[in-house]
């Protein structure tokens, strides 16, 4: 993995999409949220899966907020997975309904 630098800004280098999750997973743990962290390149129905485990265990009884850190490839509001590509409203349906009226794709 190649390290790419910011422009114009003061920051460190990025050194791959490992070690940027790893320093998600640490900024969210050191700021006292419970990480949950999925293997790389998993199928749409994983991603599904995940989702859904997620939603029917903590929310919203357990945690007022959930954050998805998502780092790879899409786009018109989908994601690409290895066995085709996954809208992000599926990823989100486990969610609603909700009282949270600012969850976005």
């Amino acid at each position: 993995a190649s390290s790419v630098a910011a422009p114009s800004r003061k920051l460190p280098p990025v050194p791959g999409v490992v070690k940027g999750v790893d320093r998600m997973e640490d900024t969210f743990r050191s700021l006292g949220y419970a990480v949950l962290r999925l293997p790389v390149n998993l199928a749409s129905w994983q991603y599904k899966a995940a989702m859904k485990a997620v939603a029917s265990l903590s929310f919203p009884e357990t945690y007022r907020h959930i954050f998805v850190y998502y780092t790879g490839h899409g786009g018109n509001d989908s994601i690409d997975t290895p066995d085709g590509n996954l809208k992000l409203v599926d990823i989100t349906n486990p969610f609603s309904p909700t009282e949270a009226p600012h969850l976005e794709c």
